[in-house]
């Protein structure tokens, strides 16, 4: 039971975690080719410093905008192959209860949906 809720918090702070590890690349010019980051303008972009966290935060892009709709999805592919159908909708309802059980794998798809606006 406690795992089902720690698979639902992630879901619902999905967007704001991907928001939040994706915001280190919004850059915004202030002065020729001086740039800034926007949530952080005494933070200079395209410098030796900022790409030195680079590895960091695509760890952190890698970790929570790609991994968590990948860890949800092996998750419930996992509970749909191991226990069936019914348990999968039992446990995880509210993130596949809404689908049809063949489109289990949605709330996935709408994650990605979710990282597409925040990259726009």
């Amino acid at each position: 039971a406690e795992y089902m809720g720690f698979v639902h918090m992630i879901a619902l702070l999905y967007m704001p975690l991907a928001a939040a590890t994706l915001r280190f690349f919004q850059c915004k010019q202030i002065i020729g080719s001086v740039y800034v980051m926007t949530d952080n303008p005494s933070q200079r972009c395209y410098v030796a410093s900022y790409f030195s966290m680079m590895p960091v935060v695509l760890l952190f892009v890698l970790l929570y905008a790609v991994g968590i709709p990948v860890a949800i999805v092996a998750r419930l592919a996992q509970v749909l192959r191991a226990e069936g159908p019914v348990v999968l909708w039992t446990r995880y309802g509210a993130l596949v209860g809404r689908f049809a059980p063949s489109s289990w794998w949605f709330e996935a798809a709408i994650m990605g949906r979710k990282l597409g606006v925040i990259l726009s």
